[in-house]
Formats: C-alpha cells, structure tokens, sequence
C-alpha cells in the first residue's frame, strides 16, 4: 500500500489541522475508492471539492466531480402524514434544535458512515420526492410510534434531543416494528419544498466496493459521483441540507402514540418553547396524552380528592 497507506491516521489528523476538514474528506474518499493514497497538492485537493458548494441563495448545486460522497433519500408520506406536512415539522424541529433535526428512513445505513462521521467528512443529505405514490399503510397506518433514542457514530445509546419528533408506522411486515433510522441533518436555511434543480442518480455509484449503480428500491443510499450529470433527470433536489453528528443513525426505544398525539402533533401552531415540550411530552412511556388544561386539573383535583358536585 505504501507509506500513505500505511500512515492513513496521522495523515488525516494532520490533513485536518492544516488543510481543513475538506481535505481530509478527499483523502478519505481516496482510500475507499482505491485502499491507498495519492499524494496531491493543496491547490488540486481545493479544486476538486469547489464543484460542490452552496449557491449565495441557499440552493444546493452539483457538477462533475470525482469522488465525492452525497447522502441520496427519496421522500414522501409517512406515519400518516403528508410530505408538506413532513417539512413543516422538520422545520419546526430545525428551529427548536438550532438548525439540527432528523429525517426519518426506513433503511440500515452504509457500513462506510460511522467512520465518516466519526472523521466528520462533510456529506450533503439530497431529498427528491418519490416518482410512485406513498402506500397506503404510510398514508393510513393503523399504529404510529414515536422514537425516543438512537445510537451514536460511537455506539452509544442518546435520548433524542428536546424539539425532535421521529415518527413512523408501527408495524412492519414481520410484526411489531423494532427498528427504525434517521439521517441526522443540519440547514442554515428554512426547510422548504424546492423545484428546479435537477437530480441525476445516473451520475452516481453506490460508495464502497461493489460500486454499484443506484436501485430502483433503494430509498435511501450514500453515493459517489461517477459521471457528470444528464442534460435532463427525473428527479430534482427538492431539499437539501448537510449530515452532522452521527450522519445516519439507528433508533431505538418506540412509544406507540395516540390519535390525539398524532392530531396535536399535526395541527401544531405555537412557539419554539411549546414545540419542544410537545416533543417531550409525546415520547414519555405510557403517557396519557392530556391536554395542559385537562393535566393541570387532575393536578388540583386528583382522583382521591373528593369532587364538588356540579
């Protein structure tokens, strides 16, 4: 492998210290791609990550360039809610989490990620929304969880932090659903449905070994880019935003909530504070789902206190 290959740490520890955490993502590329290193200049490492940045207006854009890692996930309803509705969430949990929320998915992530995270590799998380019409049980689900933990690019169990609101459908084909995943996200900018930008998955391989082409059935995927992008694509960037913290992480600890749960969640309008207690109340065990009102009475007049009769 030779003396970079061998060396790969304290290269990308050093790599890190004097060229930035953008050029240790392109030597790391490098050595999955290649599992070796070659040695390029700074000029040549900035010059391959400046064809993917951030247009002055918020707007994601993408041209040919090389190695880098993009985190794909194709949307649409869930747990009984719209897409709209969806973003609107998010975006409320953006807010209450000072530009951090999580995105729901229903697939394990890449064997690559942990690492990537651990190293902290900028990768952009591109949603487009489904070409297919969502399922019927995403559109009507007959229970709905809320999850309330996840692990770690360490392995280490975490409450969800106050503000976020992970839900999905329950039951899965095998039974009850015991696993659950979300891309963990950060945005400067306000979540909003985009339209314009296109998306070519064409232009992408799966990242690792087999490299392979992006399946129909994968819905959500790390890639690398392979190809520039076709003059016209199917699919569009219709959000985007970039992984933070674990980047793609596997949830734990679901609480089934209640239809009056699931309708204040939705029909949600008030503040950042009453956001996050919203979401702390939700995910409690065996939580009754009281209105505040109906909480604070209960509070002065407990079941064993005799009741004045009206």
């Amino acid at each position: 492998m030779g003396y970079f290959g061998k060396k790969y740490a304290d290269i990308v520890h050093s790599l890190s210290r004097q060229f930035s955490r953008r050029a240790s993502q392109f030597f790391y590329s490098r050595k999955l791609e290649l599992g070796k290193f070659n040695c390029h200049t700074l000029g040549e490492i900035e010059g391959s990550m400046s064809h993917y940045n951030d247009r002055s207006d918020g707007h994601l854009t993408y041209q040919h360039c090389g190695e880098r890692f993009v985190c794909w996930s194709r949307m649409q309803a869930e747990a009984g809610q719209g897409l709209e509705a969806i973003i609107r969430r998010k975006e409320r949990e953006r807010q209450a989490c000072e530009g951090m929320f999580f995105w729901g998915v229903g697939n394990a992530p890449s064997t690559a990620i942990s690492s990537l995270a651990r190293l902290e590799v900028p990768i952009p998380a591109v949603f487009s929304v489904m070409k297919s019409k969502p399922k019927a049980v995403d559109v009507s689900p007959s229970r709905t969880v809320a999850w309330r933990k996840y692990f770690d690019e360490h392995g280490a169990e975490r409450e969800l932090p106050a503000g976020v609101i992970v839900t999905s459908r329950g039951e899965s084909a095998g039974g009850i659903k015991a696993r659950h995943y979300a891309l963990m996200c950060r945005s400067k900018t306000p979540l909003a449905l985009l339209r314009g930008s296109p998306f070519d998955p064409s232009a992408f391989r799966n990242a690792g070994k087999s490299g392979g082409p992006v399946g129909a059935s994968q819905v959500t995927a790390l890639l690398q880019q392979v190809a520039p992008f076709a003059e016209r694509s199917d699919y569009e960037i219709n959000l985007h935003a970039w992984l933070t913290g674990g980047y793609w992480v596997r949830l734990s600890d679901p609480v089934e909530l209640t239809a009056e749960a699931n309708q204040e969640i939705a029909g949600f309008e008030g503040t950042v504070d009453e956001w996050r207690r919203l979401s702390e109340r939700v995910r409690r065990p065996n939580h009754n789902h009281l209105s505040s009102v109906a909480h604070e009475f209960l509070l002065l007049c407990p079941p064993s206190a005799p009741m004045a009769q009206i």
